[in-house]
């Protein structure tokens, strides 16, 4: 018994990052066993690839190149298993980004293709008796004797960092999650892949993921035409008509509208910051005149150990902005928060995105103290009007 090896159950892709974690572990001397998630239909399979036609929806998360990975097992010497989990994707990633979407919200399935793969390892884990899981997510898991909890901190490098991603993730998985790269530089792993002839299948890359136009056809071919209002493309400033749009399942809050603008509208950088979804109307401004001091959160989750009596000074990190912000929390009831920025910025968060709130350790480190999802918009438009006293129309509403 005291020759038994701790037995690690990996999640394994065609990424370098799942494999440079499994060749790390095994080198370690823990038993490892990769398993493999296909989240496309089983009539995907062919030979040894699958390929992302679900309907013509290209994603991240599939598995693109099967026999890679088999390959990759057979050279390091550990065991290999597949499991066909398209259900469970479709049930957790793919029907809540429609549902989002739908909202005009923002959903990005990349969180929740993450709790599901960790979800799934957990399951695999106590069928084959494994006692840890283990991914590729650059990430940090520390116990704390003192709050005898489990912390979730951010990666060495903060430019590889993916603690965002694993915000949510619950003390029972907490508990059983090792993180081999949590030490590692993305540069680093990639040094170790290339030497070992590790290259990531090319056609693995795919540039977007349910965010395409491949998705808004899947939408458009299963979502009832009742749901996918059409309407105008107005000034905010005015309620002048611009132009028209095919759809508000399109349109992202921040980012520029889809549509066609009248041939009269002078060109320029115009972006989403209003939608009525009771006459389909999608509402622009110019993004150099959009700037935001207030988010506010719901479906807020912190750490067990988090205290929510008074306002804390955190980092922010909103996804899909690879930068980090000082803020002050407040905490309100029924799980919600909001945050004031230190400084105003100029950009605009939709409804739904996700929030990673941190705070700041001895030396710089981060730690994750909990995630949420942006609630509404708080958005502030300075439009100069012309006058001398340079007074400026400030609007200030929410989605």
């Amino acid at each position: 018994m005291k020759d038994k090896k701790i037995k690690v159950v990996v999640g394994i892709t065609n990424s370098a990052d799942s494999k440079v974690a499994a060749y790390l572990l095994n080198r370690q001397g823990y038993e490892v066993l990769a398993v493999t998630f296909l989240y496309s239909p089983k009539s995907n399979k062919s030979g040894g690839h699958h390929t992302s036609t679900l309907n013509g929806i290209n994603y991240k998360c599939d598995i693109r190149d099967t026999k890679d990975i088999k390959n990759f097992c057979q050279k390091v010497g550990i065991p290999h298993l597949g499991f066909f989990s398209y259900d469970e994707f479709r049930d957790s990633v793919i029907d809540p980004c429609i549902a989002y979407r739908l909202k005009s919200a923002s959903d990005n399935p990349c969180f929740s293709c993450s709790r599901l793969t960790l979800t799934l390892l957990m399951e695999k884990a106590k069928e084959l008796d494994a006692d840890f899981i283990s991914t590729g997510h650059y990430a940090k898991v520390h116990f704390s004797q003192t709050a005898k909890s489990y912390f979730l901190n951010a990666a060495n490098d903060l430019i590889s960092d993916q603690s965002f991603l694993l915000a949510k993730v619950s003390q029972n998985i907490l508990s059983k999650l090792i993180l081999p790269l949590g030490d590692l530089r993305k540069v680093e792993v990639k040094k170790i892949a290339t030497r070992q002839s590790w290259e990531e299948p090319r056609e693995e890359k795919v540039s977007s993921c349910l965010n395409g136009d491949s998705f808004n056809e899947y939408i458009s071919h299963n979502v009832a035409p009742s749901l996918l209002k059409e309407g105008n493309v107005m000034f905010f400033h005015d309620d002048l008509n611009i132009g028209t749009h095919e759809g508000l399942h399109l349109q992202r809050f921040g980012e520029s509208f889809i549509g066609n603008l009248y041939q009269t509208t002078a060109q320029g950088d115009y972006v989403v910051v209003d939608i009525n979804r009771y006459n389909g109307n999608v509402y622009v401004e110019k993004s150099s005149l959009i700037f935001c001091k207030r988010i506010f959160l719901n479906d807020v989750n912190l750490r067990r150990t988090a205290v929510r009596i008074k306002p804390k000074p955190i980092i922010v990190r909103v996804e899909g902005d690879p930068k980090t912000y000082s803020a002050i929390i407040h905490f309100k009831n029924n799980d919600s928060a909001l945050i004031i920025l230190d400084k105003k910025i100029n950009k605009l968060f939709a409804s739904g995105t996700h929030v990673t709130i941190y705070e700041e350790l001895l030396g710089g480190r981060l730690s994750v103290l909990g995630s949420g999802r942006v609630k509404y918009e708080a958005k502030f438009l300075e439009i100069d009007n012309g006058q001398d006293n340079e007074e400026k129309k400030v609007a200030d509403f929410e989605f």
